[in-house]
């Protein structure tokens, strides 16, 4: 799925706000490159893990504190997904690249006929980190208190963030992580992670997404930087996540539990033919585009096993999260000037033909060959 913007400016700044929800959470344990830092968002009941390269990591979240049936869903980050806070794949056409400098490595030449590229890359292997990562909480764990026959014992759950509450004087949200990566197109994505511990709102996740083209780094890419089409690829993965739901007591001897590889895909918003709609102070209408993926019926197994009953739990459904996501505001044209910003209700415009091996797929029918745009 690709998310595409035109941008006539040569320099651009483009604010992209992301839901993301689901039923369930995560917990941060690992980090798969020593040289990332990390932070885990885990406010609420949808846990992920976030890199700062805006690169993939190896989140777990089963070991230590990871509440047994809470409906917790925690994103593990070993794909490169923006639903996971990650950055994503940015794609143009046309591109002259100002890495391929060399007339013996690159005999080609320097332009790029179609330029998809994420945060790390063969240019930037390790990615390229402007604003360092931060984690900022509202409000700590409480002290807990054990009492047993023999003694009082206190415990002390680490914080998963540094508390700082003023931090949070413009906004509702319980957490925040902020981080900014620059990409080989001279682009900056500055990356804002909101999360809620309200009980009524613990179950998504907003991402603010600000993407900017310097004018001093103008000169590095070969003159005026324009970008006719701008497409972002956007994807999620129920399979890439770990669940708390079922695992207490979890599926006994040969039971099959929620399988997430059988998950669901679906959007809806994005044809011309859908006729979601959303409104804006109540009178502008607007279409909503949402993407989702939930445990249907498994069709190897027999009966109706939606939500994946556990019979020997007396049906107890262990896989009746839903993710989804969607765009709450996209950008209308490039701007310097917040004030200037204009949601486009028409926006993401898809030019899909397929990357997640659960949709519909036909290497006949993709255009850009290999890149699967």
């Amino acid at each position: 799925m690709k998310y595409n913007k035109h941008n006539k400016a040569t320099r651009m700044l483009k604010e992209l706000l992301f839901l993301f929800s689901a039923s369930m959470l995560l917990f941060l344990t690992e980090n798969i490159n020593a040289q990332q830092q990390s932070a885990s968002m885990r406010v609420g009941r949808f846990w992920t893990g976030i890199t700062d390269n805006a690169y993939r990591g190896n989140f777990t979240y089963t070991s230590g504190f990871f509440p047994n049936d809470y409906d917790i869903l925690g994103w593990r980050g070993q794909y490169e997904q923006f639903s996971s806070g990650s950055g994503f794949q940015l794609g143009t056409i046309m591109f002259n690249n100002p890495y391929k400098t060399d007339p013996v490595l690159y005999p080609e030449g320097p332009i790029d006929t179609v330029a998809v590229y994420g945060p790390v890359n063969d240019f930037l292997p390790v990615g390229k980190v402007t604003v360092p990562l931060t984690n900022y909480i509202r409000y700590r764990y409480p002290q807990q208190t054990i009492v047993n026959p023999t003694a009082v014992q206190t415990v002390t759950i680490p914080d998963f963030g540094t508390h700082e509450p003023s931090q949070f004087t413009d906004g509702t949200y319980d957490q925040v992580i902020d981080v900014s990566n620059e990409y080989v197109f001279g682009i900056t994505l500055h990356r804002r992670i909101l999360g809620w511990s309200q009980n009524f709102n613990d179950n998504y996740i907003i991402y603010d997404y600000q993407c900017t083209t310097h004018a001093d780094k103008i000169p590095i890419f070969g003159g005026g930087r324009t970008y006719d089409s701008l497409y972002i690829q956007t994807s999620g993965n129920l399979d890439n996540g770990e669940y708390s739901n079922g695992r207490n007591p979890g599926p006994q001897g040969s039971e099959i539990g929620f399988e997430p590889q059988k998950a669901w895909q679906h959007y809806h918003g994005a044809r011309g033919s859908d006729t979601v709609k959303t409104f804006v102070n109540g009178k502008v209408p607007g279409k909503l585009t949402v993407f989702y993926e939930y445990g249907a019926d498994d069709p190897s197994r027999p009966g109706d096993n939606m939500g994946a009953p556990l019979l020997s739990q007396n049906g107890r459904m262990i896989g009746t999260g839903m993710h989804f996501f969607t765009i709450l505001h996209a950008s209308k044209h490039a701007y310097t000037n917040p004030a200037d910003d204009i949601d486009d209700f028409m926006q993401p415009k898809i030019t899909y033909t397929g990357n997640n091996a659960q949709f519909p797929y036909s290497s006949a029918t993709d255009q850009y060959g290999s890149k699967s745009f």
